[in-house]
C-alpha cells in the first residue's frame, strides 16, 4: 500500500490542507505546532478509525479545529494496481 495524498478540512491546526507523497520514503518535519503528529493521526483515523485517545467508538471530536462542528479526512492510496480514497468526518 502506498498513500498518495491526504485531504484535511477542519482538523485541528488545519484549515484546509493537501499533502502529497511522492514514491519511495518521505519525511515530515516543521517547528512544534505545526501539524505533524496531526497528519499521522488523521490517516489513523481515516483508515482504521484509530486515534490517540481509542479505537473505534472513540470521542473524536478532539481532532476538530477549535470552534468547528465537523471536519472531514480523505486518504488516497494504491494497492495491488488499484486506486482508493477513503473519506471520514467528524
Amino acid at each position: 500500500m502506498r498513500i498518495e495524498s491526504v485531504r484535511l478540512s477542519n482538523i485541528k491546526s488545519f484549515s484546509t490542507a493537501e499533502i502529497a507523497f511522492k514514491s519511495g520514503v518521505n519525511f515530515i518535519k516543521g517547528a512544534n505546532g505545526t501539524g505533524k503528529t496531526t497528519l499521522i493521526e488523521a490517516v489513523g483515523f481515516a483508515l482504521f478509525n484509530v486515534t490517540s485517545t481509542g479505537f473505534a467508538g472513540g470521542i473524536h471530536s478532539y481532532l476538530l479545529r477549535e470552534g468547528e462542528r465537523e471536519g472531514e479526512v480523505c486518504v488516497r492510496f494504491s494497492a495491488n494496481g488499484s486506486s482508493y480514497e477513503v473519506l471520514r468526518t467528524v
